[in-house]
């Protein structure tokens, strides 16, 4: 008996060894997985602090995400990321990403996020960021596509049904004139079947669309504060400037016109007053 209760404690402890590591090899794996391929559809650093996942509730939590832009300076960083998965997800214990092909998200909660925002580029890193996850996610579609097309069933496809945004602030910096820096807040967003479709979308395409809608909502606040000069202000200058210059050349070729044609009468009232004067001459010698 004692014998048997000793072997059951040892069972029990080496079951919770072998899930207690299971559970940090997959906060490692997810990790890892989303620094790497967020570095490479990012064209630049993705650091993550940690990774946790909750088998009870079927989610799991990225913790201080950030994405780097010039000389590895902040561009975009985020707080805490909860992907909230279905409730009939199981492991696929024979893939070696341990995923299904399809995989439903029911939401992404993202908290707590923080833009760093260059005003003399008007954002010029984070315009690269979103140009670079564009690019990606273009590839990514035309690969998912052509996977389709020739029945390949490798490519990893996600159904994002919502995606909440809350606790957006933005940290504007003007190295030349640091008194136009200063910091706001972009109203929290919730955005509904981000990407549903029957298929599904490549987790690339699901990052660009995410980055895109807080870019767009970071672009449009920067402009309201004034840190965006408009583009139609200056248009319209210009085009005053032009409608300007056109006129006075108009002014100029009509003035010319104008002294052109007073030339002309004049040498003609000249050649009619020596024309006079001749016949006058002439008149006089014949009577004298």
């Amino acid at each position: 008996m004692k014998v048997l209760l000793q072997f059951l404690i040892a069972a029990a402890l080496a079951l919770w060894l072998v899930a207690v590591s299971l559970g940090a090899a997959g906060s490692y794996f997810i990790k890892d997985m989303v620094e790497l391929h967020g570095s490479q559809w990012a064209g630049a650093a993705v650091r993550i602090k940690d990774a946790s996942i909750n088998r009870k509730e079927k989610n799991f939590l990225l913790q201080d995400v950030c994405f780097t832009g010039t000389a590895e300076s902040q561009v975009l960083c985020i707080g805490s990321a909860v992907v909230q998965l279905s409730p009939d997800f199981s492991i696929e214990w024979r893939r070696a990403s341990f995923l299904p092909n399809f995989l439903t998200v029911e939401y992404l909660d993202i908290k707590d996020v923080s833009v760093f925002y260059d005003i003399e580029s008007e954002g010029g890193d984070l315009r690269k960021l979103r140009f670079n996850l564009s690019e990606k996610s273009s590839v990514a579609m035309k690969d998912r596509l052509n996977a389709k097309a020739q029945g390949a069933d490798e490519v990893l496809l996600l159904q994002l049904q919502a995606l909440k945004i809350s606790g957006m602030k933005v940290e504007a910096r003007s190295r030349k004139n640091p008194g136009r820096s200063k910091n706001f807040f972009i109203d929290d967003l919730v955005v509904a079947d981000l990407s549903m479709q029957d298929n599904g979308i490549a987790s690339a395409e699901i990052l660009d669309q995410v980055v895109s809608v807080i870019v767009d909502r970071v672009q449009r606040e920067a402009k309201k504060q004034g840190l965006i000069e408009s583009s139609s202000v200056s248009e319209s200058g210009q085009s005053s400037r032009k409608r300007a210059a056109t006129t006075a050349d108009d002014g100029d070729s009509d003035s010319e016109e104008e002294s052109s044609a007073s030339k002309t009468v004049r040498s003609i009232g000249a050649d009619l007053k020596k024309t006079g004067s001749d016949i006058w001459q002439g008149t006089k010698k014949l009577f004298d």
